[in-house]
């Protein structure tokens, strides 16, 4: 599994991104958290 999230969004916090990898940790399931800089929701810089 694979999770984009950006720093600034405000539809879905990066808290929440956060909570899931731990989850994910917790669960010992594979995945990668990329967080992206300055993005809000539509990643429209990246």
């Amino acid at each position: 599994m694979i999770i984009f999230q950006g720093t600034e969004d405000k539809i879905v916090p990066p808290s929440q991104a956060e909570i899931m990898a731990q989850g994910l940790r917790d669960k010992k399931i594979p995945f990668s958290l990329v967080m992206y800089e300055g993005e809000q929701h539509g990643f429209r810089q990246s």
